[in-house]
């Protein structure tokens, strides 16, 4: 069921974060990775976001991930 889930939180949004963090740093690998770990923190943590508000999170995830990785450079 919880891999139900995520599948299909994953084919909804994946794009979505990718496209959300290329258009702040306009760089196709750093967004795909960047989505990718957003994707990885939900799976690891056993996240299970409330109906309408699984785009709020990913995208604020997705955002800190960001922020961190553009300090660090």
């Amino acid at each position: 069921m919880l891999e139900d889930y995520f599948k299909t939180l994953f084919d909804t949004y994946f794009s979505r974060v990718r496209n959300y963090i290329f258009y702040r740093c306009g760089d196709t690998e750093l967004a795909t990775d960047i989505a990718q770990e957003t994707f990885l923190r939900i799976w690891e943590k056993d996240l299970h976001p409330e109906k309408n508000k699984e785009k709020a999170l990913l995208f604020k995830i997705a955002g800190d991930i960001f922020i961190s990785s553009y300090r660090k450079k």
